[in-house]
């Protein structure tokens, strides 16, 4: 954070310059609206999600997806409970990959929410939630079929997988496991 004081401070002052140039206020405007449009698109196109924002040098969200942390915080589990909450049917099984305690803030009380931690108790899952991060995604019941992805342009922050997802005997893969 020691580095933005200075950076905006420049860009004030930049700002300042260009706007002593531009004499009219039509054309002040219009730089303004220039200056603070990509940052209020992004913004707009991110919501609720703004705090995955990267910039144009990586590529955007789309550019950094599998490359860097995009919902770290996951907040894209309160749309995924969203849905399963509207397709799952009642008492359904719910294997959380990820920070279960966020989804079950959201979930319906009467499904089963297991995490990695209570793999070995849970009799199978018939929904799968799983964030990106970590690729957990990837590796969690990898063969299921992915019913839902919660996106922001074509980076993908969660998904659920279908009620097939695991009846595997085995269960899910333990905590740590890296497959």
């Amino acid at each position: 954070f020691f580095i933005l004081p200075p950076v905006f401070l420049l860009a004030g002052v930049a700002l300042e310059a260009a706007f002593r140039r531009l004499r009219g206020p039509i054309l002040q405007v219009a730089l303004l609206a220039l200056v603070l449009l990509p940052g209020v698109w992004a913004g707009v196109s991110l919501h609720p999600y703004e705090y995955i924002y990267y910039n144009r040098f990586i590529g955007g969200v789309d550019g950094a997806f599998r490359r860097f942390e995009l919902d770290y915080w996951g907040i894209s589990y309160r749309e995924a409970a969203r849905y399963v909450n509207r397709v799952a049917p009642e008492k359904a099984s719910i294997w959380v990959a990820g920070p279960a305690h966020l989804f079950q803030t959201y979930a319906r009380g009467d499904l089963r929410i297991y995490s990695a931690y209570e793999a070995d108790r849970a009799p199978g899952y018939d929904y799968v939630v799983a964030t990106t991060r970590y690729d957990l995604d990837l590796r969690t019941a990898p063969d299921a079929e992915t019913l839902y992805r919660i996106r922001r342009g074509e980076a993908v922050l969660t998904v659920i997988k279908g009620p097939t997802a695991l009846r595997d005997p085995e269960g899910p893969p333990k905590r740590g496991d890296d497959e």
